[in-house]
Parts: structure tokens; C-alpha cells; sequence
């Protein structure tokens, strides 16, 4: 996740990751944590929470042994449709990527993208 300069979201962040106190993460997923989030920091962007991210990292794919089937409400229209499809098992039943799979030349491209204003926006 990305968050706006000078924020405190870096702090909430780091709650919430932990499950520990102020944001209670109900169930494991990135998204429903975003969601959740996003509910005390509406201005909370995601970052590499996208399908081509997922796509490209199709190879290191793992299962999801319990994953959430809840509405999230904060997402954005692309973010939502991601999570739906990965919710109703449309991609592959429990699919999950883990964050520490993604590329590291993947996410270099990323960030330049972001440094040089070509992000694609979610």
C-alpha cells in the first residue's frame, strides 16, 4: 500500500497487518485489510493489489486455505472487481499471492512508474 506524504496511515498500517489493537482484521486478504483501512484513512492507495500484478506472478500462486467472503465497500471499482473474482473463485479456488512472491524487478518497475507520473491508477 501507498500512502499520501506526511500521512500517519504508515502506523495504522502496521496495526492492522498485526491484527493488534485499533483495526480489527476480520479473516486474512489484502483487500480486507485496504478495506478496513480505508476506513479510518479514506485517502489510502493501493499498490501492486492489482490483476496484472497477479497475473504476472501466476507461477508463484499459492492457496488461500480460509480466505474472505465478505462485501468490502471501501475498494475502488477495479480493486473491487479483482476481489470479487478472487472471492467467488473465478481466477482458481483460493488463490492467494503473497506479497513477499512478487518480483523484485516488478515492483522496481512500479515504483518508477510511480516516480515518473505513468502509473496506471486503480
Amino acid at each position: 500500500m501507498r500512502f499520501a506524504p506526511g500521512s500517519s496511515g504508515q502506523r495504522a498500517e502496521s496495526r492492522a497487518n498485526a491484527g493488534g489493537d485499533g483495526v480489527e482484521c476480520n479473516g486474512e486478504g489484502g483487500f480486507g485489510i485496504l478495506d478496513q483501512l480505508r476506513g479510518y484513512f479514506d485517502h489510502v492507495v493501493s499498490f501492486l493489489m492489482d490483476r496484472e500484478t497477479l497475473d504476472a506472478h501466476a507461477a508463484v500462486w499459492g492457496h488461500e486455505d480460509r480466505p474472505l467472503v465478505a462485501n468490502l465497500h471501501r475498494l475502488t471499482s477495479k480493486e473491487r472487481d479483482l476481489y470479487d473474482d478472487l472471492r467467488d473463485n473465478r481466477i482458481r479456488a483460493g488463490l492467494r499471492l503473497e506479497q513477499e512472491h512478487i518480483g523484485f524487478h516488478w515492483l522496481a518497475h512500479r515504483l518508477q512508474q510511480l516516480l515518473d507520473g505513468t502509473a496506471i491508477p486503480h
